[in-house]
């Protein structure tokens, strides 16, 4: 997996680097994400969450081809019917880190299509859980591997973006490379974003 992030860096490093003229810029974003954990037993299991996300990222380009460095973060959320008719609701954050390589299948000067592939770590922080239907709904923050998080975990990410002038539109799909929860079964993570941005 080290082996695997290395390569990533060192490409977008060698773009900027070395490339004759790299076009270089810098993302800001926002959009909405869906995810679904599969729990994979005797018989398959879902849990889908969805929310928010919002970030910024480097993007390098030489000729037809792309890095992309970003950070982002997500919100989720997931809401579970409690046996005393009380509503759990659970706020979910985590960072993410992409790192990607493309190609560039349309350049124009107000309009380029990209289509990338790469890996993203993610980082699961401290979430918030609020009871609904308590007492000023009560809530309180907790640490993802009280609720049976892995901390740390690895999606391989596929996606294509358009460019329009400065306006740029993301679509991706990442696919969880380990396990999403700490159990003997295995979980697996795939997620859909789509975002709207500017490329400066």
């Amino acid at each position: 997996m080290k082996k695997i992030i290395l390569f990533f860096i060192l490409n977008i490093i060698g773009l900027s680097l070395f490339a004759q003229r790299p076009n270089m810029h810098l993302k800001t974003k926002i959009g909405i994400q869906g995810e679904t954990i599969l729990y994979k037993q005797d018989s398959i299991t879902k849990e889908y969450f969805g929310g928010f996300m919002g970030g910024f990222g480097f993007r390098v380009m030489q000729k037809r081809k792309m890095a992309e460095i970003g950070f982002d973060f997500i919100r989720s959320f997931l809401f579970i019917e409690d046996l005393d008719s009380n509503d759990i609701e659970f706020k979910l954050n985590s960072f993410k880190l992409p790192v990607t390589l493309g190609y560039v299948t349309t350049k124009k000067p107000l309009v380029k299509h990209f289509l990338y592939a790469g890996l993203v770590p993610v980082f699961k922080v401290k979430s918030k859980v609020s009871l609904l239907g308590s007492p000023n709904n009560e809530s309180f923050k907790i640490k993802p591997k009280d609720l049976g998080f892995n901390s740390l975990t690895f999606n391989m990410r596929f996606g294509t973006q358009l460019d329009i002038a400065r306006f740029n539109i993301d679509f991706n799909y990442d696919l969880g490379l380990n396990k999403t929860i700490k159990e003997t079964f295995r979980t697996q993570t795939h997620a859909l974003t789509f975002t709207i941005g500017l490329a400066f």
